[in-house]
């Protein structure tokens, strides 16, 4: 729910040099928070032992250990979007790449997680 208005902002602001600072350091407060809480969940599920018992440890451990470099990525970009905004928004492509890159849950298949059902 949150997605939708630091787009916007980046959209309307991204050719106002004035203002594409202030709309891409909103964009990437967002998604720092997102990719934080996401960290959340996937460490609570991982020291919790939610994944199914077929899945190796060490590989989850990998995947959890993964999703770290997100919420560090957004944290950098967004401390340089007020003074090089246009690198901070290069830098969130690349962060979205760079998952989607990495294939689905860092290789692990689809049923990796006990729905109790």
């Amino acid at each position: 729910a949150i997605i939708p208005f630091p787009n916007a902002l980046v959209a309307e602001y991204l050719l106002d040099p004035e203002s594409r600072g202030v709309a891409a350091a909103t964009y990437g407060i967002s998604m720092f928070a997102l990719a934080a809480v996401f960290n959340l969940v996937w460490w609570y599920a991982f020291r919790r032992g939610l994944f199914k018992p077929e899945c190796n440890r060490d590989d989850l451990l990998k995947v959890v250990k993964s999703y770290l470099v997100g919420p560090i990525v957004y944290a950098f970009a967004t401390a340089l979007s007020l003074v090089a905004a246009p690198v901070a928004l290069v830098i969130y492509v690349v962060v979205v790449f760079g998952y989607w890159a990495e294939g689905p849950i860092g290789g692990i298949d689809e049923g990796y997680i006990e729905t109790g059902g």
